[in-house]
């Protein structure tokens, strides 16, 4: 086990038990006809997070099969998607929903394959995943400023987080023009900025994840949409990105000579 996949196996296993606690909130909106899967969801995620914080053999096996079989399953499922997109009279709108949908899929695809590569200790450091990353935030922020621009920041076309291959999508909670600006310039930082930028940039990136929090739970008492399982799913979504922040800072982080692995690479070249 090298010292990346040492490292980022805890990340991992807090990312797992993020999504446990979205499938949780999912069970408790409402009745469905059948949870049974949903309680074996929630039991696979538990024993694979639980497993990856402690970096435990058994854990890794079975997160390398949930990554395989993920990345497997969404290539129908992205064609699908695709294959129903229209492209008549293109506008400045559509275009930007269109590239917020497509960098948001590649990096889903990149980072499972990067968990992947973590999971069987093949991984290196490397600054394409923060790269990556910061593509996609200028994208998104781009898109959502866009509207504001349009709209004002009074929008009130509807309270909304979400992360998916349509697009990912933060809007009409207190605030979030200026939310976008700072993810903007965060964004900006980790596309082009020099490589001892990127852990700062990633900093801020969490920081701005974990203040979503407090203005999801504005926006919904605002909206008289106060409810225990939506706020449970929606924060544990929200904090999706914090981790994925807190992944970028400890990947950045090992590439400096003051790291083993850092230092190794710098000697090697």
């Amino acid at each position: 086990m090298n010292e990346l996949t040492e490292r980022c196996l805890p990340r991992l296993g807090v990312v797992t038990l993020a999504m446990m606690l979205m499938v949780m909130a999912l069970l408790l909106f409402g009745p469905l006809d059948d949870v049974g899967w949903g309680w074996a969801a929630i039991a696979v995620f538990a024993t694979m997070g639980f497993g990856l914080i402690a970096r435990a053999r058994f854990a890794r096996v079975i997160a390398g099969l949930a990554c395989v079989a993920g990345l497997v399953l969404s290539v129908p499922a992205i064609y699908a998607m695709w294959s129903r997109v229209e492209l008549d009279d293109l506008d400045v709108t559509t275009v930007l929903a269109l590239a917020n949908s497509i960098a948001t899929t590649l990096l889903g695809v990149w980072l499972g394959v990067r968990a992947l590569l973590v999971i069987l200790g093949r991984a290196r450091p490397t600054t394409l995943t923060e790269r990556l990353v910061g593509g996609m935030i200028v994208v998104v922020a781009a898109n959502h400023l866009w509207l504001a621009y349009l709209y004002g920041s009074a929008w009130r076309g509807g309270f909304s987080i979400s992360l998916a291959a349509q697009g990912t999508r933060f809007l009409g909670f207190p605030g979030w023009p200026l939310w976008h600006v700072g993810a903007l310039l965060a964004g900006l930082v980790l596309v082009a900025g020099p490589r001892r930028s990127i852990a700062p940039a990633s900093t801020a990136l969490m920081g701005l994840s974990f203040l979503l929090v407090p203005l999801m739970c504005v926006a919904e008492i605002s909206d008289h949409l106060v409810d225990v399982p939506l706020f449970m799913f929606m924060s544990a979504m929200t904090l999706l990105v914090a981790y994925l922040a807190w992944w970028l800072r400890t990947e950045a982080r090992l590439q400096t000579p003051s790291y083993g692995i850092g230092a190794a690479t710098a000697m090697n070249s």
